[in-house]
């Protein structure tokens, strides 16, 4: 019975100590966390120069940064605020919130243990040349992204959960010259662990409708027809014809399927 009661009460010691230390983290400032970060990545290059905060106020647990430098893209205002309830479901969230002129972003980014990534309540403008420069895209972008994703699940590098709406507003393209496309929406479900995007658009020069279905084993297929409305478009009209010959009702129809891995080659 003793030993029994002296399990008991290192159970409880250890559960205090580790409490004590998540307290410790939750409440240690963003300012000092922040240093200790960097100090302990002081060797790589590429995490100091890829985060970078100024102005830090708050904890862990809740914060501001009056400025963040993310791959050298400045973002003018930062906040965040830990989650506790969702680590009964095994993730680690937060809620963010940053605003730089017109674009900004709000909602919530969770890890689960097992590696997933979460995003949900999530509603977003942001400018696409911002966008490009952080990927490092070779084609000059123009434009807004509107996000209103309502859940978004991402495991090993795969979407396997998806709920809400992408928007490219104002949709424009300068590669070598400029095209314009206008509205473009695609709105995101998941039916037995399918992923399915409805693409329309908003009754721009370009022509757009389809559906996109993605598989749990990553294999794609879209069907869905484009063709310009803008007749002074030429550039436009030229590219589209790459996607294939016009039908009698003059649009293009696409037909494609494969892996995810070459989606990429759908507007080739």
């Amino acid at each position: 019975m003793r030993l029994r009661e002296m399990n008991i009460k290192a159970r409880n010691i250890i559960l205090i100590i580790f409490l004590y230390i998540g307290f410790l983290i939750i409440t240690l400032p963003a300012e000092q966390a922040y240093s200790m970060v960097k100090s302990f990545s002081k060797e790589d290059n590429s995490v100091n120069s890829s985060l970078i905060m100024k102005g830090l106020t708050g904890t862990v647990w809740s914060g501001k940064a009056t400025a963040a430098y993310i791959s050298g893209q400045k973002i003018k205002s930062l906040s965040w605020d830990f989650h506790p309830w969702p680590l009964l479901l095994g993730r680690l969230q937060i809620g963010v919130d940053f605003r730089d002129g017109d674009s900004f972003a709000r909602g919530n980014v969770a890890r689960g243990f097992g590696g997933q990534l979460y995003l949900s309540d999530l509603e977003a403008r942001l400018g696409l040349k911002n966008i490009a420069a952080v990927a490092k895209l070779p084609l000059d972008l123009q434009g807004y992204i509107g996000l209103n994703l309502q859940q978004l699940s991402i495991y090993n590098q795969n979407i396997v959960d998806a709920q809400g709406t992408i928007a490219w507003q104002s949709a424009a393209v300068n590669f070598p010259v400029k095209m314009t496309f206008g509205d473009l929406k695609a709105t995101l479900s998941t039916d037995n662990d399918v992923i399915n995007v409805d693409l329309v658009d908003g009754g721009g020069p370009l022509q757009a409708e389809g559906i996109l279905t993605i598989k749990a084993d990553n294999k794609y297929k879209f069907t869905g027809t484009f063709s310009s409305r803008d007749p002074s478009q030429s550039a436009l009209d030229k590219n589209l014809r790459l996607l294939g010959r016009a039908g009698s009702d003059g649009k293009i129809k696409v037909n494609k399927s494969g892996s995810i891995n070459d989606f990429t080659k759908l507007f080739l």
